[in-house]
């Protein structure tokens, strides 16, 4: 659990590594602490090269907020019979780092003990504990592919072969952003505990802890967060786009954001200039990244005040548009900062559209075709009139899937009041009329047709 160290003036996390037996959580850590600099992983017992109590490594560095971060890791036991113990471990964590064994022979024990995990670092009341899936032994023949894995666990996604070192020290990074993210939400409601200074070793106090009934392992470790990152692009160019290594604090959702920002990766990524100083980008995964000319900001806090609104906008107009969203800040060059809101695509009506008139052109299904996507845009209209913001009700921001029917479009820049529909809903009943009662099909065609 995090605490504030008042006597060291310090902030203090803890950062669990979870997986099942023998998919190289002991490993990783011993790459890790080679990577920081802090000599040998420190472990109780072990038998076989299995942990039976915790593997711990103690780091201390970087700043959050101006105090000193603190991070406690450790790595649970994996064997079925220490549940107890990893439980407790579980209980604590600010963030976890799952290692998987991502081979073809491990992979389906790695699925079945991520989805117990899932389920036990829920914590009603409190805010989300991050998980960073670190896919293990992407060395092996047959390992199953990146997409797979992204694509059916939802998590940030870190390959790693912790036997030569590779990745484990990405996965850490990202797990400690995760538990930053945790703590400002902590501390905003005013759930951040201050801790008390160590009375004696604590590797000696876990190990006690553990050996009596509560059985709580927690290694410490700490590590420099780069809350600041160097300007090495020359001043002119595209402006940065939001990457999953940007500070706590510049990010909506805090959490989830971050997890987004790194589906959305993609090294090749560039912005592109749609009018002047309006950029967008293309992500990976479907993601879209944009940003209007007012989102630039010479000071930090003006920007952090913008990105605040914004997340309350999203916050207020969650149950209308589609869920997968988030704004965040980029620092750039020159020293200024950018803000940006990243959406993930949804198919719209407007795509269902061109979709089905790239087949035969029978008058009958594409009747049927145009029928469907006004009725729904007229469902749209009389949904979103609840809105708090006028969301714009086009083709290309209707949603193709009817339950629930949601704005899939970019927010608006200056959003406004929502206003009566009641014009707009009868412009997509008289439209639907016209479709099903005098058009014909080489209208639908013409004018459907992708530009």
């Amino acid at each position: 659990m995090a605490s504030l160290d008042r006597a060291r003036d310090a902030v203090v996390v803890r950062i669990v590594y979870d997986g099942p037996p023998i998919a190289g959580k002991t490993t990783t850590l011993q790459a890790l602490a080679e990577r920081l600099g802090q000599g040998q992983v420190r472990s109780p017992e072990q038998t076989d090269g299995r942990t039976l109590f915790f593997d711990w490594v103690e780091y201390v560095g970087g700043r959050f907020e101006g105090r000193q971060i603190r991070c406690q890791i450790a790595s649970v036991p994996g064997q079925t019979e220490l549940l107890p113990r990893r439980l407790m471990l579980l209980a604590t964590a600010d963030a976890v780092v799952f290692v998987g064994d991502t081979s073809r022979n491990g992979i389906n024990e790695s699925r079945a003990h991520l989805e117990d995990l899932l389920s036990r670092v829920k914590r009603p009341g409190e805010p989300q504990v991050g998980v960073v899936l670190q896919a293990n032994k992407r060395d092996l023949p047959g390992a199953v592919p990146l997409a797979e894995l992204v694509g059916t666990t939802g998590l940030a996604v870190v390959e790693s072969v912790a036997s030569k070192g590779e990745g484990v020290r990405e996965a850490f990074v990202f797990a400690v952003r995760l538990a930053l993210d945790r703590v400002r939400e902590l501390n905003r409601q005013g759930g951040l505990k201050e801790g008390k200074p160590d009375a004696e070793d604590p590797a000696d106090a876990l190990l006690r802890d553990m050996l009596a009934l509560p059985l709580n392992p927690l290694g410490r470790a700490l590590w420099p967060s780069a809350l600041e990152r160097e300007s090495v692009q020359a001043p002119q160019g595209p402006p940065r786009v939001p990457d999953a290594s940007i500070p706590s604090g510049w990010i909506w959702p805090p959490v989830h954001g971050r997890v987004y920002l790194q589906e959305a990766a993609r090294p090749d990524a560039v912005a592109r200039e749609l009018t002047a100083g309006e950029w967008a980008c293309d992500g990976a995964h479907g993601w879209r990244f944009h940003s209007v000319g007012s989102a630039e900001f010479n000071d930090l806090e003006a920007a952090r005040s913008a990105l605040i609104r914004w997340a309350q906008l999203h916050a207020v107009v969650g149950p209308w548009v589609s869920p997968l969203r988030c704004v965040a800040l980029s620092q750039q060059p020159e020293g200024t900062w950018r803000l940006w809101q990243a959406v993930r695509s949804v198919p719209s009506v407007w795509q269902r559209l061109t979709e089905g008139l790239q087949g035969p052109r029978e008058a009958a299904p594409i009747s049927a075709l145009f029928s469907q996507a006004a009725a729904q845009c007229s469902r749209a209209a009389a949904r979103w009139s609840q809105a708090p913001i006028d969301l714009p009700c086009t083709l290309e921001t209707v949603s193709a899937e009817l339950d629930p029917c949601v704005f899939v479009g970019l927010m608006p820049s200056s959003p406004r009041p929502t206003e009566s529909i009641d014009r707009r809903a009868r412009l997509w009943q008289q439209l639907h009329s016209m479709l099903n009662a005098e058009l014909g099909e080489a209208h639908y065609v013409r004018e459907a047709s992708p530009r």
